[in-house]
């Protein structure tokens, strides 16, 4: 039986989004993820859900509140 532990974070880079995602990728690939389905079950999931104010295009930022 697998759980599922949700935890949300805010930082301050001077990365611009993009590179900051792929820094995020790095991390999830140093933490063994393996992106082998898409969408698929995964062993961690960094995301940017808001950049300099502004919401990302994710399923996850219309249930949060501010």
């Amino acid at each position: 039986m697998s759980t599922t532990k949700t935890c949300l974070v805010q930082i301050s880079t001077t990365q611009d989004p993009l590179a900051l995602l792929d820094s995020l990728q790095a991390i999830e690939t140093q933490l063994g993820r393996e992106r082998i389905v898409p969408k698929g079950p995964r062993t961690i999931d960094l995301d940017i859900l808001f950049y300099d104010n502004v919401t990302m295009d994710h399923p996850r930022t219309n249930s949060l509140s501010r």
